[in-house]
Parts: structure tokens; sequence; C-alpha cells
């Protein structure tokens, strides 16, 4: 009885969970309208256009970034032109009152410097790119817009030559700042100018660098090595501000940090649902507890007392992926009138994240980017060219169609296709079903495919509305990839080969509608093709493992001396899989760490010893024993077996 009883009582507090706020996009509009027009202090348009118009003499940049991100925000919510008109306004002011500093590139001296202060343009310059970014992926919009695209590449043109390269041409340092929010804020820029232009060099590296490859001017740090657990809640995560590990993150400043995060999560840049879900929690649990009512803690380990008001307007982008944060804004962040006021400081950035989470969560996704739209109907379909969207493109391998998989609602045909009259849209309209998906299965035996062929995977996929994966797995067994790739916005394909291993039936291509997303959400897919290639030359590492005790096996890596607490492990440096298997030493298991992808020597696994919270002081003296086995070595992928580490004093 309980355990039909049990789920059941958990899904009505869910479900009253989700339905207890949802105030529309609509409600939010007029309260950002209302506190826009009122001419109160710093939340409303006769201070932005001021601030634009200023000539930027003393950080007013900086502060004018606010406006210009809640007014890209609305304007995403609500799809109303008048906030985008409203931003492009504030951005054209800033740029006309720029003057020909000492390097020869536009400016603003500011507070007599004839060269510009980083801080400030970087500050303002992160919030241009984003909307540049917006308008990237809205072709439609951007094309059909009267000046819009002419703007758009001219704006681009002026970023990327009078911030971007004046600073950057001038070193390193003006780039990788001393704190992390500081560095974050041309992590942020240079995504958005990677993602708009495809350039690696520069773009992707200051980003990478920044998130977990290492700042080479600030020895090697990274955000990803700042992080840690909070050892007083490890669900959350709390970091320093300095590279040195000298002063806690405080929580006003850790908003930039937070929109960097969650940029590079929508972009599937290296930030995972694992990373979102610890923020939530530093957010929830530790920085705004629910006894804390609109107000915020001081810094992000819940340190230092209540701070000043509004000087968490950008945490609040995280409420998008949790409805119980959205309810929080709605019921507690906004106390008009009153001595603690976060909507009387910039407030109205807040309204404009607050309309971008309800559209999220409750209707049916933001009007902008285009490529998050996913409600536009397919052109009429041909159904004698389409009568299977996903047809294997190689007649000698049969597929024999796919089926729905973990909760996917829909497998539609669609000529919104890759080149070909059609392709397949999967769907998923329900959140809370991260693993929806479509499930292709190879039959082996049927046809004639033995241990050791070779067998070539191709597939072209397009993650607008959604986040597109593939993985190919052995006998429907989840964690057994022997093919497992993210695709981005916009289509494209990928190929890989395997080593067909022995032990096993079948090879199941598994595609995601919206891949470790606890949103709805949709993806397509095209030109699948699976062929037989020859005899395979990969490495040692393509024998089956043995079926799985699952409460032997709960975790592959288990520290083997109780007596210190390693609290599990993250993969870092774009390790792609960590998995169980009983093809281990000795023990009844053991952990195979997995990467599908070239160019990433360092992907690795990484498991923490927390000092404090395990009693350990300095000049204790501490073992460290561990099994390894390199076989896996291979022109396909590369794998290795790790087992039992045994840490003790």
């Amino acid at each position: 009885m309980s355990r039909i009883f049990t789920p059941i009582v958990v899904l009505a507090m869910f479900a009253m969970l989700q339905t207890q706020a949802q105030k529309t996009v609509s409600q939010w509009k007029a309260n950002y309208d209302a506190q826009y027009a009122s001419g109160k202090g710093s939340s409303s348009q006769s201070h932005a256009r001021s601030l634009s118009n200023s000539g930027f003499y003393d950080q007013q940049q900086y502060f004018l970034s606010y406006y210009i991100h809640g007014a890209v925000k609305m304007w995403q919510a609500t799809g109303d032109i008048k906030y985008f008109n409203e931003a492009r306004l504030l951005i054209d002011n800033s740029i006309a009152t720029t003057v020909t500093l000492s390097n020869g590139r536009k400016g603003w001296p500011g507070r007599g410097s004839n060269v510009g202060y980083a801080l400030w343009d970087s500050f303002w310059a992160r919030e241009v790119t984003y909307l540049l970014r917006v308008l990237d992926e809205s072709p439609d919009f951007r094309q059909n817009t009267s000046g819009v695209q002419n703007w758009f590449n001219s704006t681009l043109s002026w970023v990327q030559e009078n911030i971007w390269n004046r600073y950057y041409q001038a070193g390193l340092g003006h780039i990788e700042r001393v704190n992390a929010h500081m560095a974050s804020h041309w992590a942020r820029i240079g995504l958005h100018l990677w993602k708009i232009t495809g350039q690696t060099a520069q773009y992707k590296e200051v980003y990478e660098n920044f998130c977990y490859k290492g700042m080479s001017t600030q020895g090697g740090a990274s955000f990803r090595g700042n992080l840690r657990l909070n050892p007083n809640n490890n669900s959350a995560y709390v970091w320093n501000t300095d590279w040195n590990n000298s002063y806690i993150q405080d929580t006003s400043h850790g908003n930039v940090v937070i929109q960097t995060v969650v940029d590079g999560f929508k972009e599937n840049e290296y930030w995972n649902q694992t990373d979102i879900n610890r923020f939530l929690s530093t957010l929830k649990n530790v920085v705004w507890r629910s006894e804390d009512v609109q107000k915020n803690r001081e810094f992000v380990d819940g340190s230092g007392g209540y701070f000043l008001q509004g000087r968490m307007h950008a945490w609040l982008t995280l409420g998008q992926y949790d409805a119980s944060v959205q309810n929080r804004i709605e019921s507690n962040y906004f106390k008009v009138g009153i001595s603690y006021d976060n909507s009387a400081y910039y407030g109205n950035e807040a309204y404009g994240i607050a309309a971008y989470n309800a559209a999220v969560l409750y209707e049916n996704g933001p009007k902008f980017p285009e490529a998050d739209v996913d409600d536009k109907p397919d052109p009429p379909i041909d159904d004698e060219a389409c009568d299977n969207g996903l047809d294997n493109e190689d007649a000698s391998v049969d597929l024999n169609g796919g089926v729905l998989a973990t909760g996917l609602d829909a497998a539609q045909t669609t000529t919104d296709a890759n080149g070909s009259p059609c392709a397949i849209r999967l769907v998923n309209n329900d959140g809370g079903q991260p693993w929806a998906k479509y499930q292709i299965t190879v039959d082996l035996a049927a046809n004639d495919i033995s241990p050791g062929d070779e067998l070539e995977f191709s597939i072209d996929g397009n993650g607008s509305g959604g986040r597109a994966r593939i993985e190919v797995v052995e006998n429907a067994r989840p964690n057994t990839w022997e093919i497992g790739h993210n695709f981005g916005n916009g289509w494209s394909t990928h190929t890989q080969r395997v080593t067909v291993p022995s032990g096993i039936a079948t090879l199941d291509i598994w595609i995601y509608s919206n891949f470790n997303s606890s949103s709805a959400g949709s993806a397509r897919y095209d030109n699948l093709s699976v062929r037989k290639t020859g005899q395979g030359t990969g490495g040692d590492d393509d024998e089956p493992d043995p079926p799985i005790d699952d409460e032997a096996c709960d975790n592959g890596l288990d520290n083997e001396d109780a007596s210190v607490d390693l609290n599990g492990g993250v993969l870092a440096t774009g390790l792609d899989a960590a998995q169980t298997t009983t093809d281990a030493n000795g023990s009844p298991c053991a952990i195979r760490l997995v990467n599908n992808d070239g160019g990433q020597p360092w992907a690795k696994y990484q498991i923490t010893v927390d000092l404090a919270a395990n009693d350990i002081s300095p000049g204790d003296e501490l073992e460290f024993s561990i099994d390894g086995n390199g076989s896996g070595e291979g022109p396909v992928s590369r794998s290795s077996r790790t087992q039992g580490p045994t840490l003790g004093r």
C-alpha cells in the first residue's frame, strides 16, 4: 500500500508547489511599466535616460546595465517591441557619448582617465552582448524588422573593436581579473561573442579558461577550482571572491557569476544540471532562506547578516528552473514601500527577470530568442516522402522504427529538416522528465552484426526548443554509452564509429527532447545513418560489463575507509561519464571514466576531501590508495577504470 500511496502524496505536493503562485507575464509587465513610468529614483525611465546620456564620467554605464538587462528580459518574455526599442535606445545613447581615447579607440574616459575603466565597461558590455546573442538566435525578427539587422551588425562590430579588442590587446590582466565576479564579466562577453561569430580564439578561450581550464595570469585558477560544497549544506555551493581564497564571495557581486553560469548552461557549454541545482540550493537554503522573507544574506556561505536591498536581482534568473523560487519572488521579494524594498534599487531588472521566469515556467516559453520558441506550425507534409522522419539512410542495417520512452509525449514528422524532405521532432510537454527520449534499436543478430564489427553512426541534431543529445548504449542500459554527444541550437552533424562489444544483443540509439532539463521542450533530428564499416580497431576496453548488482554497486568509487567522507565526485574538464562497472579488481564494482571527445587531454573526475568537515588539521598525515586500469586508449574513445580508493589517517 505505501509504495502506491506515497508517490501519489508526493506528486500532489509537487503539483501544489507548481501552481501556488503563477503570476502571469502580463501581470509582471504591469508592475514593470508602472515602476518605469514612476520617476522614482533608480528605477525609472527618466533615470535610465539620464544615465545613458551622461558620458559615463563616474561609473554610470555600470548602473545603466541593470536597466538594459531588465528591458531585454521583458522583451524576451512579452515579445513587445517597445522593450527592445528601449534597450536599443539606451545602448545607442551610450555609444553616442563616446570620445576617442589615447589608444585610438572609442570609449568613455571616466574620472579623468583617458584609457577607460575595464570594470565599468565590461559590466555594460555583458548586457549588450546578451541582447546581441538573443538577436543572433532570432533571425526572423532581426531580418524582418526595419533597421534591426543593420543595428545588430554595427553594434556587434563596435563592441568587438572598442570593448573587446581595446582591453584584450592591452593585456590579459584586463580580462582575467583578480576577483571571480570581475573575471566573469569577460567570460560572459566571450561566450556571447563566440556563439555569435563562431570565433574560438580569444572568445571561447576566455570563457573556458574562466570556467574550468584555468587563467594563465591568475596562476591557473578557474571558477570550477574555486567552487566547493558548503560544509553546512552539502547540496549548496560556496566560493571565494578572489583566486587566493582569502575572502568569501559577497552575495551582491555573486549576482554576475550566476548570470555567466546560467548563460553557459543555456548554451550547453560546460555547466550542467547538477551545477544549477547546487546554485539553486545556495539561493534557497543559504543566502535567501524562507525565513529571510525579502532580505538576503551578505555572503554566499550565509554569513554576515543581511545586506542592502535590491542586491540580489540576477540570482532570480535561477527561478526559471524552480517554480518554488518563482513563488517566493512573487510572495516575498517585492515589498514595495517598506524600508527594505528590493524594487527601489533598479527594480525593473527584477521585474523583467520575473516575467521571463513566468514565461518559461507557465506560458510555453519566452517569445525571444526564436530558437527557444517551438510553437510555429510545420509546413504541410508530403505523406509519401515523409512516411517516417527518421528512417536509416543506409538500407543495409534495419532499425525497425523507434518507440517513445521515459515520458516522451510525441515523435512528430516535420519538414523543418536539414536538407532532406522530412525530419523527426521529439516533444515532451511535461516538466520533471529530464530523460524523455526516443529509442531506436539495432538488433545485432538480425542484422548479422558480430562482436568486433565496426559500425558508424551519423545523425543531424537541432536543439532549438530544447536540448538535443544522442547516446548509443548497450542492451538499452543507462550509463553504458558507446556514444554521447550534445547538439546546440541550429543544425549540426555528429558522426562516430563504434566497435561492437561481445556479450550484448542490441545497441540502442537514444535521442532526447530536452536532455537533463526539468522543463518541457523539443528537439529535431534528421539524416540518421547506421552502417557497418568493417572490423574495429579500438582499444582493449570493448568488453561488456557483467550485470550490475545495484545494491552492491550504488557507487563504484566509495572510500573504503569510512573514517573520511569524500561526498562523491563531479565530472570535470570535459569528462563525459563516470559509469559503475563490475569489471573490477576483486571488489563488487569499480568506476569507468569515459571521454568521447578529442582535444580534452585533462578530462577528469574530481573527488574533494573537505578538511574541516573531516576534522583534518595541518600536520595530519593522510594515505591515498587506489587501483587503476588504463585499458581503453584507442581511436574511437578513451576510457579508464579506477577502483576502490582508500583514504585514511
